[in-house]
């Protein structure tokens, strides 16, 4: 869901985002911030070349068409003194050229809500659910790229209390669900698909003004099931084996530090332990994980850069897998209606099990918007998604490069 963000054309105080799904980028309008109602309906056109469309290996069938896209999208914000409310439907109707089979439509909602409930305690919601003809998403893990529909969706519910003057706590409660629609597609087919619950916490006590320490932990419970058979009788994963889902229990803690060296500048790094507990896929395992971060401003463009490594729950094939992550993204304004963006995404998704293929995977994308009104902005983008796996056909490659007009403005609700 990373493909050209293109509210980081729009406003220069709006982050790039990896929700956005990969056809084509997103008309995001900023809502300004104001006390009450606010809703914010936009409409955005696209055309755009893919030389991938059925998203094959190298030496397999890789055909080129040309897609329209026509992207609706509502927002509605409310805020007062003590709450924040904001919920968000996108919509992308998708019109291929020479293969229309491909039509589809992508759909994608968040929700999210704060509440004050007193100087010290805040109460905090969201979810989010997106529907895709394709598994390029990049918040699933361990999947390789198909052209099937994926559906996703998650929540989070938790408390933010403030224990002193230098000391913060956050806790919350994890849920998420996917699945993968079943055809004829063998790797399709074989995708798994499940759900997992679980909780976060974390402390951050600041030691000065521009330095911080920081702990977190996070604890999931995952069930993965197992690919459908027509074949097998009811109530039994895919080899036919009642009770053969997967269950993995996964620990993640680490320790770490936050430093503002200057207004413009911030960086933050932890270090800490990863443990998969006792499953199906063998003992239990441990090993190192770490992230880091920074963040640099320039005026008025933003670099952020993020790595991150631990186990993590696999949708895919195997169950989990050893998962690192590289993010990059960066905004800025290149003239007085004219601005740039761009960001790249990098994933290694080595399994714990023999059986099971590795992942490296990159999301790649870059444009320039142009204010032609202050309610009419135009963006040419270019994006790129690959993929490494280990098996035959398995060195994916899909450019896109095209154009897209995007309209839209916030109106207070008295």
């Amino acid at each position: 869901m990373r493909a050209v963000a293109f509210a980081a054309c729009l406003a220069t105080s709006t982050t790039l985002s990896h929700a956005q799904p990969p056809m084509t980028p997103r008309a995001d309008v900023p809502t300004p911030v104001v006390r009450g109602w606010v809703f914010t309906p936009s409409l955005a056109y696209g055309l755009s070349w893919d030389d991938n469309i059925l998203i094959q290996g190298r030496g397999e069938d890789t055909r080129w068409d040309v897609m329209n896209a026509v992207s609706p999208r509502g927002g509605l914000d409310y805020r007062d003194r003590r709450t924040t409310f904001s919920a968000a439907y996108d919509g992308t109707i998708l019109l291929y050229s020479r293969i229309r089979d491909l039509n589809a439509y992508d759909q994608r909602g968040t929700l999210s809500a704060r509440r004050l409930l007193s100087p010290r305690l805040t109460v905090v919601a969201d979810g989010n659910l997106a529907i895709s003809p394709t598994t390029e998403l990049t918040e699933i893990i361990g999947v390789p790229f198909i052209r099937t529909g994926a559906r996703i969706g998650g929540i989070r519910g938790g408390v933010e209390a403030i224990l002193s003057r230098s000391t913060v706590l956050t806790a919350a409660y994890t849920a998420q669900a996917v699945s993968f629609r079943r055809g004829q597609q063998e790797a399709a087919n074989a995708l798994r698909g499940g759900h997992s619950q679980g909780g976060t916490a974390g402390v951050r006590h600041r030691l000065s003004a521009r330095t911080a320490l920081t702990a977190d932990y996070d604890f999931q419970h995952a069930t993965l099931t197992g690919p459908v058979d027509p074949a097998a009788p009811t109530g039994t994963s895919g080899a036919g084996v009642p009770g053969a889902d997967d269950t993995f229990d996964i620990h993640n803690g680490a320790v770490g530090v936050e430093r503002r060296d200057s207004r413009l500048f911030t960086y933050s790094a932890a270090l800490g332990i990863s443990r998969l507990g006792v499953s199906s896929a063998g003992p239990a395992r441990t090993g190192p994980m770490w992230r880091l971060g920074l963040s640099r401003q320039f005026e008025r463009s933003v670099l952020d850069l993020g790595y991150s490594r631990s186990f993590v729950p696999s949708y895919g094939f195997g169950g989990t897998v050893q998962n690192e992550q590289l993010t990059a993204q960066a905004r800025a304004p290149l003239a007085r209606r004219l601005s740039g963006h761009a960001s790249v995404s990098w994933r290694r998704n080595e399994p714990l099990t023999l059986d099971d293929p590795a992942l490296w995977s990159w999301w790649i994308e870059g444009g320039v918007a142009y204010m032609l009104r202050p309610w009419l902005h135009m963006d040419a983008f270019y994006s790129t998604d690959r993929q490494r796996i280990d098996r035959p056909g398995g060195a994916i490659a899909r450019n896109r490069i095209g154009l897209q007009l995007a309209t839209g403005r916030a109106v207070r609700i008295h």
